[in-house]
């Protein structure tokens, strides 16, 4: 005899069963050395949309750590060269006077790394054989920068230009908060059954989204040919190479700084810029792809167009900014007042208790029968 087939009361029954004897997968949990902040920002974005200059805004208004991952590549690649030259010539004095046949004092010990002069040995050895630094290290560099700040949190931090990429983006999650791959992909669907299908649904439900260990992502954009504009227009200062750029179009110096503009002078070769910026244009747009699906799962990116100027720029980034400060202000009183009443609440019990145990302590014990009241 056939088997009947089609039963969707059977597939739901057994859909339920499946979810029944399915071991719950633990949800993330972030690591206990991370310390928390009031605020955490990422800002990222297009070549030259202005992504390090607004982060550098930001920080000073809102009081923030500015964490720029090259910067930190920078120090660690510094701090590395520092401890292995100390080394070096403290070698090479001890062969020195082992030559000149003078005592040369105790062996010379093995130099001692710290964890970020280790990562900088490890990036420049890739840069050295021409490689670029792995997303590993720049990941691991700031988490060790934000784990510093514990001694002095300020009212928070801001990555400026990070995450990148999307590997950087799931590394940097895992590091912060603790969301492995398998909290983020989907669990394959059991094969569809003739016999007892699952119950049609009319849309697939929502995935929440995962924690992402900061609070909002700002992606500032702007069009190729915009970058390109400001790429080739960029002013420096001679006397302060290392202070900000200018732009006589998008960003131009002080009117009341007019010796400043005078000695302005192009920054960097024209043609080397514009082949650079090719290579980050093309690599930026590729990746964009991939960072809208994944932001798509964080739920806490801003897009933003970058095309006006500083000012208008960080204007509408104010407003984003007091949105989420009083989106996190109201997450936070909605929790302490859970918290004093879940207290009121036990403090009521209690109360109950004890009056309780006093009204049994002064209540007349029951008459006994046939004896005389």
């Amino acid at each position: 005899e056939k088997l009947p087939a089609g039963n969707v009361y059977l597939g739901e029954m057994l859909g339920k069963l499946r979810v029944v004897v399915t071991d719950p997968q633990a949800p993330p949990e972030a690591p206990p050395d991370v310390p928390l902040a009031l605020l955490r920002l990422c800002y990222m974005g297009a070549p030259f949309a202005g992504v390090s200059r607004q982060a550098t805004m930001t920080a000073e208004k809102e009081d923030l750590h500015l964490i720029s991952p090259q910067m930190e590549l920078k120090d660690a690649v510094e701090e590395f060269d520092k401890v292995m030259g100390e080394h070096d010539e403290a070698v090479v004095q001890f062969k020195e006077k082992t030559d000149a046949g003078e005592d040369p004092g105790a062996d010379v010990e093995d130099p001692v790394l710290t964890y970020k002069a280790r990562q900088g040995g490890d990036a420049k050895e890739l840069m050295a054989e021409g490689m670029p630094v792995s997303d590993e290290i720049l990941v691991a560099l700031v988490v060790d920068k934000l784990k510093e700040l514990a001694s002095d949190p300020k009212g928070g931090w801001v990555l400026d230009g990070f995450p990148a990429t999307v590997s950087q983006a799931r590394l940097l999650s895992q590091a912060l908060a603790g969301v492995e791959d398998r909290h983020v992909t989907k669990t394959a669907p059991p094969p569809p059954s003739r016999l007892a299908p699952l119950p049609p649904q009319e849309e697939e439900p929502e995935t929440p989204p995962f924690p992402s260990g900061f609070d909002i992502a700002i992606r500032f954009h702007v069009a190729p040919e915009l970058s390109r504009r400001r790429a080739l227009g960029r002013l420096r200062d001679p006397e302060n190479p290392e202070g900000p750029g200018y732009h006589l179009e998008y960003d131009p110096p002080p009117e009341e700084d007019s010796n400043l503009a005078a000695r302005l002078e192009r920054a960097g070769d024209a043609d080397g810029t514009e082949a650079q910026l090719l290579t980050r244009t093309a690599t930026y747009l590729e990746e964009r792809i991939a960072l809208d699906a994944w932001f798509k799962k964080v739920g806490k990116v801003v897009e933003i167009q970058a095309t006006e100027a500083v000012e208008e720029v960080a204007a509408e980034l104010d407003e984003t900014i007091a949105e989420k400060k009083a989106e996190l202000q109201a997450v936070k009183d909605e929790a302490a007042a859970k918290i004093v009443a879940e207290e009121e609440a036990i403090a009521a019990v209690e109360a109950a208790k004890v009056a309780a145990a006093e009204a049994a302590l002064v209540e007349p014990a029951p008459a006994v029968e046939g004896e005389e009241g």
